[in-house]
This record gives structure tokens, C-alpha cells and sequence, in this order.
């Protein structure tokens, strides 16, 4: 089985523990319909707790791989616009876009 560190560029993203991740991360909902918006960006429908839905983006990722096929929950840090992914983490296998 593939990790999320397999499914991503390993030029942008990389690997961390869940507790050297950082703060910001908040548990969605993932709607399993996403968009290839291209061969390395994924557009994907999220809500949070209190249902709030947005469509966001993961760039970077490898080509037509989708790095939260088959996840329905996951902690997802957002960009400061709220609308590119800059960490993921399923259950203890997290990712952060490197700076």
C-alpha cells in the first residue's frame, strides 16, 4: 500500500511525524469525487465539523495520483486563503508542503 509520501512530489512535499507537523490542522470530511484539474493538482470538496463545504486544492502531487482516494476523514492544513492544501494527515501518516 502506498503512503501519502508516494502519491506526492517529494520536491515539494515531505514526510513528518504527526507531532512534529505544526499547528493549523483542522479534521475534515472528504467528499471521495475529486477533480483532476491537471496530471499534478487534485481538487477535492471538504467540510469541517460544523459542515462547512469548500473546494480546495492539492497541488504538486504525482502524475494522475490521488493522494486521499478511498479517505473519508483526515486532519488537512489549509494556505491562509483556505484554498490550497499545505499538510495532510491520515491517522499518523502526514505530509506538509515544504516552503
Amino acid at each position: 500500500m502506498d503512503t501519502l509520501i508516494d502519491l506526492l512530489n517529494t520536491d515539494k512535499w515531505t514526510e513528518v511525524n504527526s507531532a512534529d507537523r505544526g499547528e493549523g490542522f483542522v479534521e475534515c470530511a472528504i467528499n471521495r469525487n475529486a477533480k483532476q484539474v491537471d496530471p499534478n493538482t487534485l481538487a477535492i470538496m471538504i467540510a469541517d465539523d460544523a459542515g462547512n463545504c469548500r473546494t480546495v486544492t492539492i497541488n504538486n502531487t504525482r502524475e494522475n495520483k490521488n493522494p486521499v482516494k478511498n479517505v473519508g476523514r483526515a486532519e488537512i492544513k489549509l494556505d491562509e486563503e483556505g484554498k490550497t492544501v499545505l499538510g495532510i494527515d491520515i491517522d499518523g501518516d502526514c505530509v506538509v508542503a515544504k516552503s
